[in-house]
């Protein structure tokens, strides 16, 4: 994670040598532990066998929607992607 002009990225990595796209969060102002949580349970949603899509909106109730994209790595703009828009 890191903070640019008070607003919080967050990314994984090394995911896609399991064939799962890494996943990010680009300008965030929620907390940082709450982006940290929502990050990593993506992760494990996605290593256990479940898919996120681009374009879908995603959410741990039916109240929570964020909206998901394909979008250039922060970490590597060569590669792609899936960002969550939080």
């Amino acid at each position: 994670m890191q903070c640019e002009d008070d607003a919080w990225n967050a990314y994984s990595i090394g995911l896609t040598k399991w064939g799962i796209p890494d996943v990010q969060v680009v300008g965030s102002k929620r907390e940082p532990s709450e982006l940290f949580e929502y990050l990593t349970d993506s992760v494990d949603y996605q290593i256990l066998g479940g898919r996120i899509r681009a374009g879908e909106n995603v959410g741990r109730d039916e109240n929570e929607k964020i909206m998901t994209s394909w979008q250039p790595s922060i970490v590597d703009e060569e590669e792609t992607a899936l960002q969550l828009e939080m």
